[in-house]
C-alpha cells in the first residue's frame, strides 16, 4: 500500500473518531441539566460488604474457564477467580436511588477481555436503555451502546466475539452488535412479550425466546429462519444449543416440562425424562462433549435443591424412561448453571454465591452469602414496643438468635428467648384482612376482595397495627401502607425483596426485613427510610446508618457501607467507604436517638 493512501486512511480515522467525541459530546450537551447534576453527581450510600449481598441474576465464564463473572440486585459485577472461586474485583454501573442501575443481563467475551452488562440502565438520564462494556483488566469502561427502547433482559457474544446480542422486556426483541464499534446490524422487533434469553451456537446462529410464546430460530446473518410456536399455557424460558449445535435444549414457565428440539426445523425430538421433579427445571446447561444434559431450579428432594444430571443427552428409551441422577447441593433454589469442559457445574443459589459440583456429582468449593438470609414472613422478627430492640434467627434452624439494642448499639448472641419482644400482628377483629397461600404464593384478601398489587407484583409479607388502623404489605420490590378499609396511602420502591415486616406498638414505625439482610426502620405517616442495620452472617460486625449518611458501626463495620460516586455515564463508578472519613459520619448518639 502506497503511502498516500495510508495517510489517507489514517486521516478518514482521525475525522471519525472526531465525530465521535462530537456526538458524545452533543448528546451529553442535551441532556436535561437537573438529569446530570441533581441526581447523577450526588453521591449514593451503598451496602458492600465483600460480595454480592442479593440473589445473583446471571452469571458467564470465559472460553478457558479462567474466571466467572456474576450480576445481582444489589448493581455491581463481580469477578471471580477459578476454579478457587476466588473474589477478584467489583465493576460499578453508573446508578441512583430506585432501580436505575438494576442489572438483568450479563456476557462475558470468550477471550475473557471484555464483561458485558444491562438491564435497567441509563433510562434515568438519556430516556432510553444502554449496555456497558468494560474491560475485564483494568476495570475501565471501554464503550456504552445507547438507544434500546426497553429494559435488557440477557446478552450473549458471538463465538469469535465479534457480536454481541442484546434481547428485551416489552417486546422490543432482539438487537445485534458489533462489538468493535457497537455498531447495530441487526434487529427484530416484532416480538410480542418479554424476551428472557438469547443463546449463540458455535456456528454463529441464534436462538431466542419469548413471552409471546414463541422460540425463534436466527441464521448465522441473524436472519429469522424458524419460528416455533408453544402452546399459550407454557412459555419457553430458557434455550441452549447442544455442543455440535444439531439441538436446541428448552425449558417452560407454568409446567415442568424440559423438551429437546432440532435445530433444523424446530421440530421437538424427545422430553427428557422428569419422573419425580418436584417445582420447576427451568435452567438448562450441556456438557462439553455434549453427552449429558442438566437442568436445575427448584427441583427439591428430602430438603435438598437437585440438580438433575441426565446421562445420553435425556434421551428416553422405547418406554419413555431415561437415566438420570439427582444431585443434592444447596439449600434453596439454584438460580444458574454452567458446565466445565472436563466435568462438573458451577451453580449458584439463594443461599450460595457460587458452589462446585465435580465429574463425581460431589459439591466442592462454596462461597456463601455475607447476609442473614431471614426466613420468609414467619414471626421471627421480634421487635420490642418502641422498636429500639429487635431478635432475628442467625442459623435456619432458629438455634441462635441475634439481639440488636439501638439504645445501647450493641449487637450480641442469646442462645434464650428475650422477654418483652413482639411478634407481628396477623389477625384483627376490625378489619376483616384473610391471607392464603397458593403454589407458594401469598394472597390477601379484605372484606372479600383480593388485594391486587400493581404491576402484577407478588405479596410476601405483611403485618396489621396494634390498634388495627392500617397494615403494611411487602413484595419484592415494594412496601405499602392501606388503612383499614384497603386504601393504599404509600408506596416505598426497594431495591430486595421484603422477608418479614413487623410494627412498632405506637404505630409510628414499620420494621422491615430485606433479602439483602438489612433491617429496615420506616416512618409510618411517610413511608420514609430513617434507619438501616446490617449484620454480617459470620463476622458478626454491624453497621447501622440514616439516609443523612451518619452511622455508627462495630469494631470494622465501618468497611461495609460507602458512597458510590457516578464520573460520567461512559465511565464506572467509584466507592469509597465510609470509614475513609472517620469522625466525620461516625456519629452513634445521633443513631441511638434516631427513633425519637
Amino acid at each position: 500500500m502506497s503511502h498516500s493512501r495510508i495517510n489517507s486512511f489514517i486521516w478518514v480515522a482521525r475525522c471519525c473518531r472526531i465525530f465521535l467525541t462530537i456526538a458524545s459530546c452533543v448528546s451529553m450537551l442535551l441532556m436535561p441539566r437537573s438529569a446530570l447534576t441533581a441526581d447523577f453527581e450526588t453521591p449514593m450510600l451503598q451496602l458492600d460488604p465483600g460480595m454480592h449481598t442479593d440473589p445473583i441474576q446471571k452469571m458467564a465464564m470465559d472460553r478457558d474457564e479462567r474466571l466467572v463473572a456474576t450480576i445481582s440486585r444489589d448493581k455491581t459485577v463481580r469477578v471471580w477467580k477459578l476454579p478457587t472461586l476466588t473474589y477478584w474485583k467489583t465493576f460499578r454501573v453508573p446508578m441512583v436511588a430506585g432501580i436505575e442501575g438494576t442489572l438483568h443481563a450479563l456476557a462475558v467475551s470468550p477471550s475473557g477481555s471484555t464483561i458485558a452488562v444491562a438491564g435497567n440502565t441509563c433510562q434515568t438520564w438519556i430516556q432510553a436503555y444502554c449496555i456497558y462494556l468494560f474491560n475485564t483488566m483494568n476495570g475501565q469502561m471501554r464503550m456504552r451502546i445507547a438507544g434500546l427502547p426497553e429494559p435488557i433482559l440477557d446478552l450473549a457474544f458471538s463465538p469469535n466475539g465479534e457480536y454481541l446480542a442484546a434481547v428485551m422486556a416489552k417486546g422490543a426483541g432482539l438487537r445485534v452488535f458489533r462489538v468493535r464499534n457497537g455498531q447495530r446490524i441487526a434487529q427484530d422487533s416484532g416480538y410480542g412479550g418479554d424476551s428472557s434469553q438469547v443463546r449463540f451456537s458455535r456456528s454463529g446462529e441464534v436462538v431466542t425466546t419469548s413471552d409471546d410464546g414463541k422460540i425463534r430460530l436466527y441464521d448465522a446473518t441473524f436472519r429469522l429462519e424458524v419460528t416455533r410456536q408453544i402452546p399459550t399455557h407454557m412459555k419457553p424460558h430458557a434455550a441452549m444449543f447442544s455442543p455440535d449445535g444439531s439441538m436446541i435444549a428448552v425449558s417452560f414457565t407454568g409446567k415442568p416440562v424440559v423438551s429437546v428440539f432440532s435445530r433444523k426445523n424446530l421440530e421437538m425430538l424427545y422430553l427428557p425424562d422428569m419422573s419425580g421433579v418436584t417445582g420447576n427445571l427451568n435452567v438448562l446447561a450441556w456438557s462439553a462433549d455434549g453427552k449429558s444434559l442438566f437442568g436445575a431450579g427448584t427441583h427439591m428432594v428430602r430438603f435438598k435443591r437437585m440438580i438433575r444430571w441426565w446421562s445420553n443427552a435425556g434421551q428416553t428409551d422405547s418406554s419413555g424412561r431415561g437415566e438420570f441422577v439427582d444431585l443434592p447441593v444447596t439449600d434453596t433454589s439454584i438460580q444458574y448453571i454452567l458446565p466445565f469442559k472436563k466435568g462438573g457445574v458451577l451453580f449458584t443459589s439463594l443461599s450460595d454465591v457460587l458452589g462446585l459440583v465435580d465429574q463425581q456429582g460431589f459439591v466442592g468449593h462454596v462461597r456463601k452469602y455475607p447476609n442473614i438470609v431471614f426466613p420468609k414472613c414467619r414471626g421471627f422478627m421480634k421487635i420490642s414496643p418502641s422498636g429500639n430492640m429487635i431478635s432475628f434467627p442467625l442459623t435456619p434452624e432458629n438455634t441462635l438468635n441475634g439481639l440488636f439494642s439501638l439504645d445501647q448499639l450493641q449487637f450480641s448472641i442469646n442462645k434464650s428467648e428475650k422477654v418483652g419482644l413482639m411478634v407481628p400482628k396477623r389477625r384483627a377483629s376490625s378489619i376483616n384482612l384473610n391471607a392464603s397461600l397458593v403454589n407458594d404464593v401469598l394472597h390477601l384478601t379484605i372484606d372479600g376482595q383480593e388485594l391486587v398489587m400493581p404491576n402484577q407484583e407478588e405479596i410476601s409479607c405483611f403485618a396489621i397495627a396494634r390498634d388495627e388502623r392500617f397494615f403494611v404489605v411487602g413484595t419484592n420490590s415494594a412496601l405499602m401502607m392501606f388503612d383499614r378499609s384497603g386504601v393504599q396511602r404509600w408506596r416505598a420502591v426497594l431495591s430486595s425483596p421484603v422477608r418479614a415486616l413487623n410494627i412498632t406498638e405506637n404505630g409510628k414505625f414499620v420494621i422491615v426485613a430485606l433479602f439483602d439482610g438489612t433491617v429496615n426502620w420506616y416512618r409510618i405517616t411517610t413511608g420514609k427510610p430513617v434507619l438501616t442495620l446490617f449484620v454480617h452472617a459470620e463476622s458478626r460486625e454491624w453497621i447501622a446508618w440514616t439516609p443523612e449518611y451518619y452511622y455508627a458501626a462495630s469494631e470494622k463495620g465501618g468497611n461495609y457501607l460507602g458512597w458510590h460516586k457516578n464520573i460520567a455515564l461512559d465511565q464506572a463508578g467509584l466507592f469509597t467507604p465510609v470509614s475513609v472519613l472517620k469522625g466525620r459520619f461516625n456519629k452513634p448518639a445521633v443513631i441511638q436517638r434516631v427513633l425519637d
